[in-house]
């Protein structure tokens, strides 16, 4: 029997997106580092559980590591657009490094300048992956690769993680 998607040689990275979900809402860009999603976020300072204006403008980042049972228990029921990149040692390794050092020290969140989708795009960057200059919403991530980079170098896969599939999706665990 077939197994789909198993990366054998350990190289995977993945761009994951989060469309807003409401008005107001930006959405989320989180990346996958074969078994960890990183995703940077702001600090909520007064902990009532909700990011506000004050958080959103000028708190302390906070790098969020999950490993994929940690992920899936999380956002199972989430909607994410997955876009897997061409990779190779030298890049992981890099990517992998950036977030260590963002982990280290993850700066001053900003939601106009320094937040989930600049610290994805400036690693990708960094770390020789195509990822335009653009910095605000996770969309543009999005639009910037199927626009550009779909035929040459990604491999698209839209799905919901709650395995609700159809033509254009594909079942999580099937995925993953």
């Amino acid at each position: 029997m077939p197994v789909l998607n198993v990366d054998l040689m350990g190289l995977l990275v993945e761009v994951l997106i989060w469309e807003p979900e409401y008005i107001g809402d930006v959405g989320h860009t989180a990346v996958r580092l074969n078994n960890i999603i990183y995703g940077y976020y702001p600090t909520d300072i007064d902990g009532d559980g909700a990011y506000t204006k004050v958080d959103l403008d000028n708190s302390p980042g906070s790098l969020h590591t999950d490993s994929l049972a940690e992920f899936h228990s999380n956002y199972y029921d989430n909607t994410i657009e997955v876009i897997r990149l061409e990779t190779d040692n030298t890049k992981e390794a890099k990517l992998n490094l950036y977030f260590k050092e963002l982990n280290n020290k993850p700066g001053v969140y900003s939601l106009f300048s320094s937040q989930c989708t600049t610290r994805a795009r400036d690693g990708l960057l960094k770390s020789g992956y195509p990822a335009g200059s653009f910095s605000i919403a996770p969309y543009e991530l999005y639009q910037y690769y199927s626009t550009r980079y779909y035929n040459s170098i990604l491999n698209n896969y839209f799905y919901n993680i709650s395995g609700v599939e159809s033509m254009i999706t594909k079942k999580a665990q099937n995925i993953w």
